[in-house]
């Protein structure tokens, strides 16, 4: 709440205005639905209104069960549309880990491989697709169970009513761990849609797509050239000069002062040469320019090899994400497991002498497993949101960055090599990482 009232004054709001955040891109981070997690909720409220001996059991609760099986139905659905959008995201995942393994680091053993194999995601499916048939036939058993206690009914005597609580607790604990279930069957099916952007290019190439895009670049280029051109100002100084001087005048006769003749007037030719004896000046102002030059063109290069470090460093951020995605990808599933164990846990019968299946390493188990998984989750997004940020600083930095009305950045989609297309300009750059320039002139003779 404190980082959402700093993010208000950002914005200019007044810190007590009521803002939610909703970002459309971070949804399907939700590996379990929220709809879901409040079901799994009401089905423990219920469960400790019924269980509990000290007070009546609620009169409308065959109303309250009967809304908790439609729920549970819903849920149900969900996860099968979850299942179809993992149908249709299978091709990009399989495309992605293909490329993977064909990573250096995955073929020397650097990384390991099973997080990148197809063959162990189309395992995971085929095993995700069984376990939630499987599970659905027991929840189906269960609503049956539940089916009778939606009946209206008059209130229970005193006599009935422990049996009756002990029939609804039993029945209602059962479908809480089999929501249980359902909610991370919904995680390790939402986790696989989730695909990242392709980023395949070579640095090279990213160079040569940068110089012929970026106009910083091409600023820089033509000051080269510029700095060039000066050069041979500065040499035409030095040649020897010869100029051909002609002149005339025309006078007037008398006193009318309108009255010219040619006989009154003069005409003069003439040559003027200039011997490139004493060029001292010019001589230290081409030298000077000259040196301008190289203090010029390694600025250039110098330039260059800072956008090249810039293009290399962010494509090798983006290989790094892409890898680090997949072992946070493979951290999610090892959390989930954690939390079907220490669910496996609680459903164990209490050992003789014992009322409780919930020990002390139980509980703590139980905790550690969700939130390592609450973990796993966070650093999955944070891997996924810090490939966006440098596909879109590599966007910036090739130049080929562009922005709607509103300001925002337009996604290329996926980038590949060979697309090095320059935006439409009059004039033709040549392609390459250094401009061709015209060789220096030779220094004069002492």
């Amino acid at each position: 709440q404190d980082r959402l009232d700093t993010y208000k004054i950002t914005l200019g709001l007044p810190p007590a205005l009521k803002v939610e955040i909703s970002d459309p891109l971070l949804k399907r981070f939700d590996l379990i639905a929220p709809s879901l997690t409040r079901l799994q909720e009401d089905t423990s409220l219920l469960i400790r209104t019924i269980g509990d001996t000290e007070i009546p059991i609620p009169e409308d609760y065959p109303q309250q069960i009967a809304a908790l099986r439609e729920e549970v139905v819903e849920q149900i659905e969900l996860v099968h549309t979850d299942r179809a959008a993992l149908d249709e995201a299978l091709p990009r995942r399989r495309a992605a880990l293909a490329q993977l393994t064909d990573r250096e680091e995955v073929l020397s053993g650097e990384m390991e491989r099973t997080a990148v194999d197809v063959s162990a995601l189309d395992r995971r499916v085929l095993r995700v697709a069984e376990e939630l048939a499987k599970l659905e036939a027991r929840i189906q058993v269960t609503l049956a169970d539940l089916a009778p206690m939606t009946q209206p009914a008059l209130p229970p005597s005193t006599a009935d009513r422990p049996a009756l609580q002990d029939a609804l607790t039993t029945v209602l604990i059962r479908l809480s761990a089999e929501l249980q279930e359902l909610a991370l069957i919904q995680a390790g099916t939402r986790i696989d849609t989730v695909t990242m952007v392709p980023v395949d290019l070579e640095p090279d190439e990213a160079l040569e797509i940068a110089s012929l895009n970026r106009r910083d670049w091409m600023n820089a280029r033509a000051a080269l050239v510029d700095q060039w051109r000066q050069i041979e100002i500065a040499a035409n100084a030095l040649k020897s000069d010869l100029n051909l001087v002609f002149s005339g005048d025309i006078g007037t006769v008398g006193d009318n002062p309108v009255r010219f003749r040619a006989s009154n007037g003069r005409l003069r030719v003439g040559a003027e040469f200039d011997a490139p004896l004493t060029r001292l000046v010019e001589r230290n102002l081409y030298r000077a320019t000259l040196i301008s030059y190289q203090r010029a063109q390694r600025d250039y290069y110098d330039y260059v090899d800072q956008i090249s470090q810039v293009l290399r460093r962010n494509l090798r951020l983006l290989h790094l994400n892409r890898l680090a995605f997949e072992l946070q990808r493979a951290t999610v599933f090892v959390a989930i497991s954690q939390v079907e164990s220490a669910g496996v846990a609680l459903e164990k019968p209490p050992k003789p002498g014992e009322t409780s299946q919930l020990g002390a390493t139980t509980a703590r188990d139980l905790t550690s497993a969700l939130s390592g998984l609450l973990g796993a989750q966070n650093t999955f997004l944070g891997t996924w949101v810090d490939y966006e940020v440098q596909r879109m600083f590599l966007d910036f930095d090739l130049g080929t960055m562009q922005l709607d009305r509103c300001g925002m950045w337009i996604d290329p989609g996926p980038v590949s090599g060979g697309q090095t297309d320059a935006p439409d300009s009059p004039e033709t750059i040549p392609p390459g990482m250094v401009v061709e320039l015209p060789a220096p002139l030779p220094a004069p003779i002492p």
